[in-house]
């Protein structure tokens, strides 16, 4: 497959904003896609979690930044937090703790 410029995607319904929102169920998976006209900015999702219970907390990214730009991960639950930055690279970069936290 060859590509000019990379692969576009149309996001449908359409784009919502995401920042400041919170997940509504304890195990959540989702996707975020953000349009090409949209500025970057920092994201901020808070998760729902049950502190009666273990589990995890992570991400995988694959998209296009500008250079020199880093992406990171912050895990915080009030008493302990956690973080990981990334340098984008042409592959998918993941990221995991062994803690589930109030907000990523």
């Amino acid at each position: 497959m060859k590509s000019y410029k990379g692969v576009k995607f149309v996001i449908e319904p359409g784009y919502a904003e995401l920042d400041g929102r919170q997940t509504s169920a304890l195990t959540t998976t989702g996707v975020y896609m953000k349009p090409f006209n949209v500025p970057d900015k920092d994201i901020t999702i808070f998760t729902t979690r049950d502190p009666r219970y273990n589990g995890t907390v992570g991400m995988n990214i694959v998209g296009n930044v500008p250079e020199y730009s880093q992406i990171a991960l912050f895990e915080n639950d009030g008493e302990q937090s956690r973080h990981k930055t990334f340098t984008p690279e042409d592959r998918i970069l993941g990221f995991e703790t062994d803690k589930v936290g109030q907000n990523i």
